[in-house]
């Protein structure tokens, strides 16, 4: 069977300053993703080039390898943080956060009922 010869698009990697400008985070925080959500590899010059595919995962609200749905799952166990403490401390935007809630309350077999659920019942419940 011949081979496809069709050209494919070549993926360029990304150094570790245009990782921050597409994360809207300074060069630090980016390295201190290394080894966690980001998983670079080292050039001659000992500079760092990162996938452009696990940089994409982190831009959109987490990592390919599951880190950050670990570490919120943690802290939802802890039972001790809001989601708002949890969007703040992971990094993630909101509608993450709330997907996560949603994926842990099924794992964990907890009933979830939305805003407009719980505010039906209390109007019962006040009533009876």
């Amino acid at each position: 069977m011949a081979k496809d010869k069709r050209a494919r698009p070549r993926v360029e990697w990304l150094t570790r300053r245009q990782v921050a400008e597409i994360l809207g985070v300074d060069e630090q925080r980016v390295q201190a993703m290394d080894g966690t959500e980001l998983h670079p590899i080292r050039r001659a010059d000992r500079s760092w080039l990162y996938s452009p595919h696990e940089v994409a995962g982190v831009a959109a609200g987490g990592a390919a390898n599951g880190v950050v749905t670990a570490r919120v799952f943690a802290m939802f166990r802890g039972g001790d943080k809001s989601l708002a403490d949890v969007a703040i401390e992971t990094e993630q935007p909101a509608a993450r956060i709330r997907e996560l809630r949603r994926d842990y309350d099924d794992l964990a077999g907890y009933l979830s009922l939305s805003r407009e659920t719980v505010d039906g019942l209390r109007g019962t419940c006040q009533r009876i």
